[in-house]
């Protein structure tokens, strides 16, 4: 059996000032930071032990992954980064407004409301209409995140570890978690834990976007 704790990075600037953050970067607020030391504080208080820690190959997930294990007591534990956990990319749209980017995706799809505050289900649909836009052909859709999320599932299942740390992105945890148990997560919210059992051959949601 493996538990596996997979949380979203920590506010960033991007975040907190409405810009398309993909495969582009950017740093932690205060307010990031301290989301992540929550978390760690969270599993140090639960007494949680990783022997492992993977992250996608962006600065944001190694800064609240780094965060996390010195504040849970793990810091002995080495990153292992793979571009199998980045977010979804947003093509030409990226670090450009993201309320511009869905009300351009709305007139497409036919929801011109379309805004930022949809639901995660929303936005996967939504994908098909961006990589449609991207005239840099560099634009996931959920099929292209999907082939990512197997890669990184089988990976799991061959590591030797049990208790392992996952960093990653918004969307990505959506599209993994509509991968494996066709839940639809309305909302991942920043520094937000999700627990995912694997047992017998399967992966388990046991809760998803905990943020207390």
């Amino acid at each position: 059996m493996k538990t596996i704790y997979l949380v979203r990075h920590g506010e960033t600037f991007f975040n907190k000032t409405g810009k398309v953050q993909g495969w582009c970067d950017s740093l932690l607020t205060e307010t990031g930071i301290a989301q992540a030391e929550r978390v760690g504080k969270m599993f140090r208080k639960n007494h949680t032990t990783f022997d492992a820690a993977w992250i996608s190959d962006m600065g944001r997930t190694r800064k609240t992954a780094n965060i996390i294990l010195d504040q849970s007591n793990n810091n002995t534990v080495d990153l292992h980064e793979t571009p199998l956990l980045r977010e979804t990319s947003f093509g030409r749209f990226e670090g450009g407004s993201s309320e511009d980017m869905w009300h351009e995706v709305g007139r497409v799809i036919g929801k011109p409301d379309f805004t930022d505050s949809f639901p995660s289900a929303e936005k996967i649909l939504a994908l098909e209409g961006i990589k449609k836009l991207d005239t840099l052909k560099i634009a996931e859709n959920f099929d292209d995140v999907k082939v990512r999320v197997l890669l990184l599932l089988k990976e799991l299942e061959k590591s030797d570890r049990s208790v392992i740390l996952l960093v990653s992105h918004s969307l990505f945890i959506s599209i993994l978690l509509r991968v494996i148990g066709n839940i639809d997560a309305d909302h991942v919210p920043n520094a937000s834990i999700t627990k995912i059992i694997y047992k017998e051959g399967e992966f388990h949601p046991a809760y998803v976007g905990k943020v207390e």
